[in-house]
């Protein structure tokens, strides 16, 4: 049997902050998150699949992607994409879901999750909190609410 860990990000809606889906991705890769996989790949949902998910995987370059980024967020589609943060000789994946309400969905990789302890199943969960919250703390969003589920 297998763990689903999942994060939800609740951004809060402000009358004078544009909030797009592609400012909330660039504020993960400032803050370290990387946009391609070791193949050099974009992993994401493409336009017109709205909670299909499934992810393709495709060499492009970041204004292209971001591009898919802008019409999906036209059509009210959710947004998914696959983000990636290299530590030492590991690399950590998450799925990233951004919902037209803005509601941000983070699920770590089964393959890549980084595990406080592994034969007690324990997901580190201090190392997700400082890499996600920090992507995420900067003038352009601001968080409503957190939570976290494991099941």
């Amino acid at each position: 049997m297998s763990i689903t860990y999942n994060f939800r990000i609740t951004i809060a809606k402000r009358k004078n902050v544009n909030l797009l889906s592609m400012k909330i991705i660039d504020s993960f890769l400032e803050a370290g998150w990387r946009l391609y996989s070791e193949k050099n790949e974009i992993i994401y949902t493409d336009i017109g699949d709205n909670d299909d998910f499934d992810f393709k995987a495709k060499s492009m370059s970041r204004k292209e992607y971001f591009d898919i980024v802008n019409q999906k967020e036209k059509h009210h589609e959710i947004i998914a994409v696959a983000l990636f943060y290299l530590e030492e000789y590991n690399r950590y994946r998450i799925d990233v879901i951004i919902t037209p309400e803005f509601d941000i969905l983070i699920s770590p990789d089964d393959a890549t999750k980084k595990m406080l302890s592994s034969h007690l199943n324990l997901l580190d969960m201090n190392w997700y909190l400082c890499k996600i919250m920090s992507a995420l703390t900067n003038e352009n969003i601001l968080v409503e609410g957190f939570s976290y589920t494991q099941f």
